[in-house]
């Protein structure tokens, strides 16, 4: 058996081998993403530099400074001379970063996303480990093997940008989640808060993680493991995570922030002179946060066009992400996932463990029909693990 298991790691070993290798060969020649140009490198360096947050915080600060860290030890140099940044201008800053202040763009876009490909092959590990523990040594293989071939994965992988960290810690607050419902104790309750706050930390789709959570737990038939003092103190570390990802930022939510007007505007409809006061006035912990969430749940709620096999919507369609996995993912992915389902009372899962994997798959196809903010399959990553743990599952079963 040790033998096996050798061998078994071996194989996995090559797997994370061809992925990293897929995904640095095809990032040297990629282009910048306008988001990773514009808004995501230069910006994260000036947070990890200067531990301000002005610069378009309209995303949370992990990516961006996950991106920033191998540009420090290169030597880069922020131009927080230049008028841009006064002005919370990213555009224009990353332009000044890239062009003038460096003067070497390509160098620095590279080594923003060599972090990402790290976290990518720490993903692949993580999916292969879960698979090995529910369902085996075949099913672990054949679960790493559609997440180091899969296009989704190894497209964003090779990007500065937040759709894969959003995905991996999605992914470990889940199964730590499962584990602590499995054998509860203060660890398990401290990891899964942990992870939560790096889910949030990574962008501001996480909020889609307290039903699933709650869910999952009560058709589970975990009920009492999320009493009110075990939830209270999960989000009490979830929220230390997030205060810390922004250096315990303490401010007056309309302080540095970008489109002030705009913002008061709406403080003042929601609650008054009252609430603008406080938004003026009083320091609050992970003010940047609670400022751009809110921008972003009003972003949604109002819609951005989106593209459909030649045609475009301010609205979106019902079938959008239907089609969009349909056509960004391989046959044989497809496929095995809708026997995965149609097989899935053969498993021999338990109850948690089913409805940890259809609680999220459920809620974000039900969830998304009437969504106005239709930007690709990237926003559907974080359920990508769950359906490569089943697929291997489930190949392992038909062997």
């Amino acid at each position: 058996t040790q033998a096996v298991g050798f061998r078994v790691y071996g194989v996995a070993a090559i797997l994370l081998a061809f992925l990293a290798g897929q995904i640095v060969l095809s990032m040297r020649t990629k282009s910048a993403a306008a988001d990773e140009f514009h808004h995501h490198i230069a910006s994260g360096y000036s947070y990890l530099v200067t531990g301000n947050f002005k610069m378009n915080p309209a995303s949370p600060t992990f990516p961006r400074l996950f991106a920033a860290v191998p540009l420090y030890f290169l030597g880069a140099k922020a131009p927080l001379d230049h008028g841009s940044w006064a002005k919370g201008n990213s555009p224009e800053f990353a332009r000044q970063f890239f062009y003038h202040a460096n003067d070497r763009p390509d160098e620095l876009i590279f080594w923003a996303r060599v972090p990402f490909v790290a976290l990518s092959a720490l993903f692949g590990l993580a999916v292969f480990l879960f698979s090995r523990h529910l369902f085996g040594n075949i099913a672990a293989l054949v679960s790493l093997a559609l997440y180091s071939f899969c296009p989704d994965i190894i497209a964003h992988s090779g990007m500065a940008g937040a759709d894969m960290p959003v995905a991996f810690f999605f992914f470990l607050t889940l199964v730590s989640f499962w584990f602590y419902l499995k054998k509860p104790s203060l660890k398990g309750i401290v990891l899964t808060g942990v992870a939560l706050g790096m889910t949030f930390l990574s962008k501001f789709s996480a909020i889609v993680l307290l039903p699933i959570l709650f869910l999952a737990a009560l058709l589970g038939g975990k009920w009492k493991e999320i009493s009110f003092p075990k939830t209270m103190l999960c989000l009490l570390f979830c929220f230390l995570t997030v205060w810390a990802g922004y250096f315990f930022e303490v401010k007056p939510l309309l302080t540095d922030t970008p489109d002030p007007l705009k913002k008061e505007a709406m403080y003042r409809k929601v609650g008054g002179e009252k609430l603008l006061f406080i938004a003026e006035k009083v320091p609050l912990p992970i003010s940047t946060f609670a400022s751009a969430f809110v921008s972003m749940m009003y972003t949604r709620a109002a819609g951005t066009d989106a593209y459909l096999m030649g045609e475009w919507s301010r609205n979106g369609w019902w079938y959008y992400y239907f089609v969009a996995f349909c056509i960004k993912n391989t046959i044989p992915f497809i496929l095995l996932s809708l026997v995965s389902f149609v097989l899935i009372r053969r498993l021999s899962l338990d109850r948690l463990t089913l409805f940890l994997f259809l609680v999220p798959v459920v809620i974000f196809f039900t969830a998304t029909l009437r969504d106005k903010a239709q930007a690709g399959i990237r926003y559907f990553l974080p359920i990508y693990p769950l359906l490569f743990v089943l697929c291997g599952g489930t190949a392992a079963w038909l062997m």
